[in-house]
């Protein structure tokens, strides 16, 4: 019945069954929280600091003044992905929090080599802030609004796209999960 392929709730069971992932994506969540570069629901509606536009701008043009790990920011005005200063902020922390795991500060982090290369920490670092970068360029739309009517609109119109699209998420995620109970006890103890 199924296709040659394995069956799509096999192939993300991997994913759900790694316990060590999941403890690994919780430290990450708690160092890009300490680091200022990522809001929590306790802190929804803070924005995090915004990257000096003098520095993003020097660095673009000729690589000087980079991010600083010490101090780091995002750029939140510019995409995650294409803007020079965000990739290399991604970077850093990336390298960082590798460097963090391998040394032992996150005690209850296993280091894998496979899972927690530096690319894939900075694909991670990516997800994770994309969230909050939605929620900083949803932000400058409301206040872009020049009266607090239209504010208000804009307010509503996203808590409208925001609501389906947790909706949206927690379709996807039941669905995974039901489809998750129907491996066989066989085919789950083949998963490492």
């Amino acid at each position: 019945m199924w296709p040659l392929k394995s069956p799509p709730c096999i192939v993300h069971a991997e994913t759900y069954l790694s316990s060590s992932l999941t403890v690994s994506q919780s430290a990450f969540r708690k160092y890009l929280t300490d680091k200022g570069v990522m809001t929590t629901q306790s802190s929804a509606g803070q924005t995090p600091m915004q990257a000096p536009c003098n520095q993003v701008e020097a660095f673009d043009q000729d690589g000087s003044s980079p991010p600083m790990i010490k101090n780091i920011a995002i750029d939140w005005s510019s995409p995650l992905k294409s803007s020079p200063w965000n990739q290399e902020a991604i970077r850093l922390l990336a390298v960082d929090f590798h460097m963090r795991i391998k040394t032992g500060t996150y005690p209850t982090v296993v280091y894998d080599a496979k899972s927690m290369s530096i690319d894939a920490l900075r694909h991670l670092c990516m997800q994770k802030l994309s969230w909050t970068h939605e929620a900083c360029q949803q932000q400058v739309e409301i206040d872009s609004q020049p009266t607090i009517e239209k504010q208000q609109e804009a307010i509503l119109k996203l808590s409208v796209i925001r609501a389906t699209q947790l909706k949206n998420n927690r379709s996807i995620a039941q669905r995974l999960g039901i489809c998750f109970q129907y491996i066989s006890s066989d085919v789950l103890s083949l998963i490492p």
